[in-house]
């Protein structure tokens, strides 16, 4: 393939040719009129060098113009009878892509030019290129002057009305948005603000449009929320908490926002979304009150309680009351196995006591025996609930020992008096 090293430049030279194609159009003021996405501009790109790879892999030259070249059944110049429809049903005069063509036929000649081959292969290329750009220009140019004013004026009413519900259609969506958001332009000024912002903050549109964003928000807001960075970095944020005065009122949000991508810095700027979290940052907190809640009960209770992983009864949890009545270190405790705590003479019955657990999530009052870090015995009453998920699935139990030793030494003192009673009055009667 004679144009290989030409091809691969054309595939892998697209930064070049839009680098390039860019300066050559803001110097001729093209991108007044053009888009303002750098992506439409890479298409336009893209879709000349697809259709110029094809003819180098083609042709070994220039092919020649043909006096009664059918310009329909030309690969070449079909493609720019085809881009001719396209261009002039959005509006554009012929002069314009005209210029726009020979503009993006010099963005490839440069291209040649920057491989720096040898000269002969280099005239080859640049021949072969431009007789591309000849037949292209030819099909363009024939599909142009062929065409009537009521045509065109036909097809500029139908591309007006398909641009008018393209923008309707946008406008439509971003006002339709459920949480508050604000679009900038490059001097961080507002343009627009959607319906739930004028709801939740409670103004009417003409407070906010045309004036400083950072005079419409508090200073805690504003100081958040990096507009101004993102548009000169073109670049996004998300997941920024913070607080914002809506009807006179704090409220947290949590915000995300863009650059608008514009190549050409007519429309740059950036959006702004706020999504109000009051209700659940309330929530977090009460919730997070109730968890200190708890685990202050639970540290200080006389009881002793641990928390069992039921599937393989390892401790993930203790309270302070538990260290202090056994003696044992929490981190010798966590992650051990909860039959280690008890002492070998109940153990069978520490056994049935956790399958039951793991069976119904509950066991009540059960007397079983722990060993303190010293060996020595502690009676207690076992109590055990499950901690469920969503499911109902057990995740964990919450474990309760009430030391009983005192009562059953009570209890056993309370029966040897009896005993002592009943053989003294036994032998009352018997004398």
């Amino acid at each position: 393939m004679k144009f290989k090293l030409h091809i691969s430049a054309i595939e892998n030279g697209e930064d070049f040719l839009l680098e390039r194609l860019y300066k050559y159009a803001t110097e001729a003021e093209y991108t007044k009129y053009s888009s303002t996405k750098e992506e439409d501009w890479r298409i336009a790109l893209r879709k000349p060098s697809e259709a110029l790879v094809n003819y180098l892999k083609s042709n070994e030259g220039p092919d020649p113009i043909h006096v009664d070249e059918n310009f329909k059944t030309s690969p070449i110049a079909s493609f720019g009878i085809l881009e001719a429809k396209r261009h002039r049903e959005r509006g554009i005069k012929f002069e314009m892509f005209f210029g726009l063509a020979k503009l993006i036929r010099q963005s490839f000649v440069d291209l040649v030019y920057e491989m720096k081959s040898r000269d002969a292969e280099v005239k080859l290329a640049l021949a072969t290129i431009n007789r591309f750009f000849d037949k292209f220009e030819l099909g363009l140019t024939a599909e142009w002057i062929s065409y009537d004013e009521g045509d065109l004026i036909s097809d500029l009413q139908k591309s007006n009305r398909e641009l008018t519900n393209r923008k309707n259609r946008y406008l439509t969506l971003f006002k339709s948005l459920a949480d508050p958001a604000f679009v900038v332009d490059k001097n961080l000024h507002i343009l627009e603000v959607n319906e739930a912002f004028i709801n939740q903050f409670g103004e009417i549109v003409s407070e906010f449009i045309g004036k400083e964003w950072s005079q419409c928000f508090n200073n805690e807001f504003v100081d958040a929320i990096p507009l101004n960075e993102i548009i000169i970095q073109s670049s996004t944020f998300e997941g920024i908490e913070c607080k914002v005065l809506m009807r006179n009122e704090e409220k947290y949000v949590i915000c995300s926002g863009s650059f608008l991508n514009d190549i050409t810095g007519k429309y740059a700027g950036g959006i702004c979304i706020i999504k109000d979290i009051s209700k659940s940052k309330k929530a977090e907190e009460e919730l997070k009150k109730s968890e200190e809640s708890f685990r202050i009960l639970y540290n200080n209770s006389p009881e002793m309680y641990v928390s069992v992983s039921p599937g393989d009864a390892t401790i993930v949890m203790c309270n302070e009351t538990l260290l202090k009545e056994t003696g044992y270190m929490r981190e010798e405790l966590i992650g051990s196995p909860i039959f280690t705590m008890y002492h070998k003479d109940c153990m069978d019955e520490v056994k049935e006591a956790f399958q039951q657990f793991v069976e119904s999530g509950l066991v009540q009052d059960k007397e079983l025996i722990l060993k303190r870090k010293d060996g020595s015995k502690i009676d207690v009453s076992l109590n055990v609930n499950a901690v469920r998920d969503e499911n109902g699935k057990i995740q964990r139990s919450i474990s309760s020992w009430r030391d009983i030793t005192e009562a059953k030494l009570a209890a056993e003192a309370l029966r040897e008096s009896e005993d002592k009673f009943r053989s003294f009055a036994e032998q009352s009667l018997v004398g």
